[in-house]
Order: C-alpha cells, then sequence, then structure tokens
C-alpha cells in the first residue's frame, strides 16, 4: 500500500517522533507545510473578525484556529493524487503502536482517527487517514470555516472538523492506538 505522510505545523518535536512515525507507519512519502500567519484574505483580513469571538471556546482566537485549518489545506494541497491512502499527522504526535492499513477499508465517506483528543464536542485533529477523496473532505474546513459559522457551530478546531465531517457525510472509524502530543 503506498502512503502519504502530511505533515503541517512547527517542526520542532520532529527529530523526536520521526523514529515512532516510521515505525508505526511505515515507508511513506512525506509533504511539509508551516506558514505560522496564513493569509486570511479568504475571510476579508484580520480586522473583520471580532463577530467570530461570538461563539468561540476561550482557549483559543478566531484567527489561531482559521490559522491551523489554512496550513493543514495548504499541506494537503501539497500533496500529490495517486497513493493509496493519506495520513495527517503533527510532527509533534507519538502514536501507540503500528498501524497495519491493510485492515481499513479506504472509502471516500470514511476516515480513521484515534480513540482519544476529542474536545468541545468534537474529534481528535492529530492524527486521521483515508483515501484522497475522503482526506479532501478532511481538510475542508478551512474552505467549509463562513458556512459552519453561519451554522451556529462552535468555533473550535476539533468542534469545526466533526461538523465539517458531517456535513459531507464522512463516518468517523475509532482506531484502537492513541496519538500523544510529545513537546
Amino acid at each position: 500500500m503506498t502512503k502519504c505522510l502530511i505533515y503541517s505545523g512547527h517542526r520542532r518535536t520532529y527529530h523526536l517522533n520521526k523514529e515512532n512515525h516510521v515505525q508505526c507507519l511505515g515507508d511513506s512519502q512525506e509533504v511539509h507545510f508551516n506558514d505560522g500567519d496564513a493569509n486570511m484574505d479568504f475571510y476579508n483580513g484580520i480586522t473583520e473578525w471580532e463577530h467570530y469571538r461570538q461563539n468561540k471556546v476561550p482557549e483559543t482566537t478566531p484567527n489561531q484556529t482559521v490559522n491551523q485549518w489554512h496550513n493543514n489545506f495548504m499541506a494537503f494541497s501539497k500533496a500529490p493524487k495517486g497513493f493509496d491512502c493519506y495520513i495527517r499527522i503533527r510532527y509533534d504526535i507519538k502514536l501507540s503502536g503500528a498501524i497495519d492499513f491493510n485492515r481499513y477499508p479506504l472509502a471516500d465517506d470514511v476516515v480513521y482517527i484515534p480513540v482519544d483528543g476529542d474536545f468541545w464536542e468534537g474529534v481528535n485533529d492529530r492524527f486521521a487517514f483515508g483515501n484522497y477523496e475522503a482526506i479532501r473532505k478532511y481538510y475542508s474546513v478551512y474552505l467549509l470555516h463562513p458556512l459552519l459559522f453561519h451554522m451556529g457551530k462552535r468555533f473550535h478546531t476539533e468542534s469545526y472538523l466533526k461538523h465539517a465531517l458531517d456535513h459531507q457525510g464522512v463516518r468517523i472509524v475509532r482506531l484502537e492506538v492513541t496519538a500523544d502530543i510529545v513537546r
């Protein structure tokens, strides 16, 4: 099975977790993207963000949330088509065990995520895998943000992910592995 790992975020802990990623995920092509200040033109510039504070969770800022999903979207945009499996992973994640990807049927409407790491009525946004179409939908949070906001959905990364997947008819299947943050 061919796999493409899609990394986004800060590389500061990549060296601590790279060996774990190879052991748990096997040989894969890697795509990397990090942009600390995403281009927010899609949302009419930073001066118009105050209304986004209406339904956000206390620990985040509006631009932090959208910046994260922008970086995720840009990383996915760099991933070439043609792989069997696409894997969303952060640099600072350590997986609890190896994944036999052949055990999981890859379909356009299924995304696999760990059993833990859900916050604010959302789903784990640290690690996921699926086929190209399923992972394209996973990364669409950045594009769906205005729609989700106007639907009154909680403005938080994990919450938006769950609502974006639900909106597109993507089922979430839980893995027995965990994905812990190591910094």
